[in-house]
C-alpha cells in the first residue's frame, strides 16, 4: 500500500510540503498559529523524543491539550491542528528542549499512530470556505474596533500591535490568526480559533472573546483609579522594587531596571531629533513592561541599541586644506591621473570657500585597479573625515540598503545606516562602490536604485527613512563619492545626479613608475627584504608590465612582483646572501612564459591584410583583419566570433566599397565572379563594436583592387554608408597598443582630435597620427600602388635567379 502524496500549500513566501504522516507535538501552554513563530519549551518525553529525531526544518503537527485531563493522544483524531516547521532548537537541562516553531497552515488530523516513543498524525488539508469581501470587511472592522478599545485600556496590548493588525487586514484569514496570536486570549479560546477553518466564523469568535475583555479592562481601570486615591504610590513602588531586587539577588539575575536607567541616560546624551527621541522614549516605556524572557523584549532592546548608537549629532571636525597641499598629497600617492586629481583639487577648493555648499557628487569611472578607491580615501584624509565604503555589487533588493521593518524576524537597518554607525560620525566620506553593478530587482522586491535616488538627492537625504528605525535620519552632511567600471551600464536616473570623472588605464611607463614609487616600497618590507638586497631595473618592470600584467590597473603587477620577492625571501631564509637581481632568468623561473605577446604585424605590405586597433578589458590591442578571394559566384563570408554591431560594420564597409567600385578602380563584375572571405584572427575571443569599420573597408578595397596595405600602419574608426569616419572610444589605449606593437603610423577619426590631449606625450612622439574625416582619405594613406609591390618583390629575388631569368 503506497502513501498518499505530500500536502502542498502556498503562502506568501514559498510552496511548503508536509507529508501525510508527521510527528505530533502535544502542547499545554501555548499555541502556534499559521504564519506565526513562537519559542516553545518542551519537557514531555514524547515531544522531546520527536524533536530529537527530526532533521533540519522538518514538518510537525501541533495540537493543544487545553483541558487538565490527561486524555490519550488517540482522542486527537478528528481535530484540527497546525502544520509547522522546527526552525531552531536549544537543549536545556533536565532533558528538556526549547524549539522555535513556524506555523504554516491548518490540517485535519484523520488518525493518530504511535511510532516508537512519540505519536504521529495522519493529516489531510482543511478546505477554507469563501465569504464575500464586504462581509469579511465588516467582521474585520469589528475586531479592529474592539482591539483598539482594549489597547487604550490594557497596557499589555500595545498600540503597535493594533497598527500591525490594521496593516494586515487585506487577508481576512491571516488577519484572524494574527489577532488571535497577539491579543490576550485564553488557551481554550485560541484552541477554538484553531479548530475553525472559515475566516468569517473565526472573526465572529474573536469579537465574542474580545467584548468581555474590554468590559473587564474598563472595570479594572476604574478600580485602579479608586485604589490609587488611598495608596501612597511612591511608598508602594519603593516596597515592590526592594522586594524585586531582593528576589533577583537570590536568583543571581541582573537588574533590568539598571539597564533601563542606563538606556535613558544614553538617550539624553545622544540627543536625537524630537521624532526619534519620542519613538525611543515610547519603546523604552514599552520595554520596561515586557518580561525579559519575552521574544519581544529582545526585539525592542535591539531596536533601542541601534537608536542609541547612531551618531545623531556627532560631527567630525572638517579640515579646509590648501589646494596646493592637496595636489602635492595626491601627486605623492598617485601616478598620472592628472584630470582626476585636478577635479578633486577643484572640488576641495570649493568646499574650502563655501563649506555649506552642495557640490555635485563625483563618480570616478574607470577600469579596475586604476585608483578609484584610493582617490576617495585621499579626499577623506585631506578633510579629516572617516572613510566608509558601501559596495553595491549584486544588490538586488531595496531593503538591503533601506533595512527591513522590525516586525520581520532578524530585521536590521540597511547598509547605509550600518556604515554610518561604523563611521561614528554623521559626516563621513561614503564611497558608493560599483554603482554600475546593481542587479535587477527580484520580482516583488523594491528597486535598490530608488533608495539611491533618495540617498544622492540633496533635497531628500536630509530626512532619509530607514524602514527598520522608521524615523528620519539626516544624511545631508555626508560627502558621497561613487565609483563605476563602465558608464553605459549605470541607471539613467543616477547618471543625472552624478558628475563623471573618467580614470584612464595606465600606460607601461606609468606602471613602471607606480611599481618603483609605490609597489616595491610596500612589498619589500612585507617579504623581509631591503632595497639594497633586491636590484630591479626599469627594463625588468617593463617586461612584467607588458608580458605578464597587461591589465588596466596594477593589481596583477603587484601579484607578480610579490611572487618574485617570495622566491628571493626563500633564498634569504635558507641562508643565502644578497643582493639579488630581478632579471629575465628569475622571471622565467617563477612566472613561466609570458601570457601576453604583442601581435606580430605583417613583414611586408600585403594584399587583404590590415592592422586595426581594439579596446579590450585589458587595455588596447592590435586587431589584425584578413581577407582572401577565390573564384566563385559572389558569396561573402565572415568569421572570427563577431558581435551584432561588428557584423553591421562589415555590411556597411562592404556596401561602401561596392558603391565606390569605379572610383577605387575595381574591375566590373569583380563582385559577381569571386567569393570573398573576411576573417578576424583569434576566433576564440569574442569581438564587437563599430570602430573596425575603416579597417574592414580598407581590407576589402585592397582585396578587389589587388593593392597592398602598408604594414607599418594601423587604423581605427567607424564608417558610414556615405564614407564618413565617426569618432571612437578608447583612443588612449589604442594608441598605446600601436606603440607596443612597433607601429609607426596610425589613422584616427578627425572627431577624436580633442581626445589626443589625454594621450601621454611619449606615445604621441612615437607615432605619426593622421586625422581623417572620410574613408577615401584612409584608402589613399593605407593602400600602396600595385607596381610598388611588384618592385618590392623583384628586389627580394636572389641575384643568381635574376641572371638565370635573363
Amino acid at each position: 500500500m503506497t502513501d498518499t502524496p505530500a500536502i502542498s500549500t502556498r503562502d506568501d513566501h514559498r510552496v511548503w510540503d508536509v507529508p501525510p504522516l508527521a510527528p505530533l507535538l502535544v502542547l499545554r501552554s501555548t499555541h502556534v498559529f499559521p504564519l506565526g513563530v513562537a519559542a516553545v519549551p518542551l519537557s514531555d518525553p514524547a515531544n522531546v523524543a520527536a524533536v530529537k529525531a527530526l532533521h533540519g526544518k522538518s514538518p510537525v503537527v501541533i495540537v493543544v491539550r487545553a483541558d487538565a485531563a490527561n486524555a490519550p493522544v488517540a482522542d486527537f483524531a478528528g481535530r484540527v491542528g497546525v502544520a509547522a516547521s522546527v526552525i531552531d532548537r536549544m537543549y536545556l537541562k533536565d532533558d528538556a528542549v526549547q524549539v522555535t516553531l513556524a506555523g504554516k497552515f491548518r490540517v485535519a488530523i484523520d488518525a493518530v499512530e504511535t511510532q516508537g516513543v512519540w505519536p504521529s498524525a495522519r493529516v489531510s488539508p482543511v478546505p477554507a470556505s469563501e465569504e464575500s469581501g464586504a462581509e469579511l470587511e465588516r467582521h474585520v472592522g469589528a475586531v479592529l474596533r474592539l482591539a483598539g478599545a482594549l489597547a487604550a485600556l490594557d497596557p499589555a496590548v500595545s498600540p503597535e500591535g493594533v497598527e500591525n493588525l490594521r496593516a494586515n487586514r487585506e487577508d481576512a484569514s491571516h488577519f484572524a490568526d494574527l489577532a488571535a496570536a497577539q491579543l490576550p486570549l485564553t488557551l481554550q479560546q485560541r484552541d477554538r480559533l484553531i479548530g475553525e477553518p472559515a475566516a468569517d466564523a473565526r472573526l465572529d469568535l474573536l469579537a465574542d472573546f474580545l467584548a468581555p475583555a474590554v468590559e473587564r479592562a474598563q472595570v479594572q481601570r476604574e478600580v485602579d483609579r479608586l485604589t490609587a486615591v488611598h495608596v501612597e504610590r511612591g511608598r508602594r513602588e519603593s516596597l515592590l522594587r526592594a522586594q524585586l531586587e531582593a528576589i533577583r539577588r537570590e536568583l543571581g539575575e541582573d537588574d533590568p531596571l539598571r539597564e533601563l536607567r542606563e538606556m535613558k541616560t544614553r538617550l539624553e546624551a545622544a540627543a536625537p531629533p524630537p521624532i526619534a527621541r519620542a519613538e525611543a522614549a515610547r519603546e523604552l516605556d514599552r520595554l520596561s513592561r515586557l518580561p525579559t524572557a519575552s521574544p519581544e523584549y529582545q526585539v525592542a532592546r535591539t531596536y533601542l541599541d541601534w537608536m542609541l548608537n547612531l551618531p545623531w549629532n556627532v560631527l567630525a571636525e572638517v579640515r579646509r586644506p590648501d589646494p596646493q597641499a592637496v595636489r602635492a598629497v595626491l601627486d605623492l600617492g598617485h601616478v598620472a591621473l592628472d584630470d582626476a586629481k585636478r577635479r578633486v583639487v577643484e572640488y576641495l577648493a570649493v568646499r574650502r570657500l563655501v563649506p555649506d555648499a552642495r557640490p555635485p557628487i563625483l563618480c570616478f569611472v574607470g577600469p579596475p585597479g586604476v585608483g578609484k578607491t584610493s582617490l576617495g580615501r585621499a579626499i577623506a584624509e585631506a578633510q579629516g573625515r572617516p572613510f566608509v565604503r558601501l559596495s553595491l555589487a549584486g544588490v538586488d533588493d531595496e531593503q538591503i540598503l533601506r533595512g527591513r521593518h522590525r516586525s520581520y524576524a532578524g530585521a536590521m537597518p540597511g547598509k547605509i545606516l550600518q556604515e554610518i554607525r561604523r563611521a561614528g560620525v554623521r559626516n563621513p566620506v561614503m564611497m558608493i562602490d560599483e554603482i554600475d553593478k546593481l542587479a535587477q530587482p527580484r520580482p516583488g522586491q523594491g528597486d535598490p536604485s530608488a533608495a539611491l535616488l533618495e540617498l544622492l538627492d540633496p533635497e531628500q537625504n536630509g530626512a532619509f527613512l530607514d524602514l527598520y528605525l522608521n524615523v528620519p535620519f539626516d544624511l545631508s552632511a555626508v560627502l558621497f563619492i561613487a565609483t563605476a567600471s563602465t558608464e553605459p551600464e549605470m541607471p539613467e536616473a543616477l547618471l543625472d545626479r552624478l558628475e563623471i570623472v573618467e580614470l584612464p588605464e595606465y600606460t607601461v611607463e606609468e606602471k613602471v613608475a607606480i611599481a618603483r614609487q609605490h609597489l616595491l616600497p610596500q612589498l619589500l618590507p612585507e617579504h623581509g627584504l631591503s632595497d639594497a638586497e633586491v636590484l630591479v631595473t626599469d627594463a625588468t618592470l617593463e617586461r612584467l608590465a607588458e608580458g605578464y600584467a597587461r591589465e588596466t590597473g596594477v593589481r596583477s603587477l603587484r601579484r607578480h612582483l610579490a611572487a618574485l620577492l617570495r622566491r628571493l625571501a626563500m633564498r634569504k631564509a635558507g641562508g643565502a646572501a644578497g643582493p639579488w637581481s630581478l632579471d629575465a632568468a628569475l622571471i622565467d623561473e617563477v612566472l613561466g612564459a609570458p601570457p601576453f605577446r604583442n601581435e606580430r604585424t605583417p613583414a611586408e605590405p600585403t594584399i587583404g591584410v590590415a592592422n586595426g586597433l581594439a579596446w579590450t578589458g585589458t587595455g588596447g590591442d592590435l586587431l589584425p583583419v584578413e581577407a582572401i578571394a577565390m573564384v566563385g559566384t559572389g558569396q561573402f563570408s565572415v568569421t572570427g566570433q563577431l558581435g551584432n554591431v561588428m557584423l553591421e560594420s562589415v555590411q556597411a564597409a562592404a556596401s561602401w566599397v561596392r558603391s565606390r567600385a569605379d572610383d577605387l578602380g575595381i574591375r566590373p563584375g569583380a563582385f559577381r565572379k569571386v567569393d570573398a572571405h573576411l576573417h578576424f584572427p583569434e576566433g576564440a575571443i569574442p569581438k564587437d563594436g563599430p570602430s573596425a569599420g575603416v579597417t574592414i573597408a580598407t581590407v576589402l578595397a585592397s582585396l578587389f583592387t589587388q593593392r597592398p596595405i602598408r604594414n607599418d600602419l594601423a587604423m581605427t574608426g567607424e564608417i558610414t554608408l556615405t564614407g564618413q569616419v565617426l569618432a571612437i572610444g578608447g583612443l588612449r589605449e589604442k594608441l598605446g597598443a600601436a606603440v607596443r606593437s612597433g607601429i609607426g603610423t596610425v589613422i584616427i577619426p578627425a572627431a577624436n582630435e580633442s581626445d589626443l590631449r589625454d594621450v601621454p606625450e611619449s606615445v604621441k612622439r612615437a607615432l605619426k597620427i593622421h586625422l581623417v574625416e572620410r574613408a577615401d582619405e584612409v584608402i589613399k594613406l593605407a593602400l600602396l600602388p600595385a607596381k610598388r609591390l611588384r618592385a618590392a618583390r623583384r628586389r627580394r629575388r636572389p641575384l643568381t635567379k635574376r641572371r638565370r631569368t635573363r
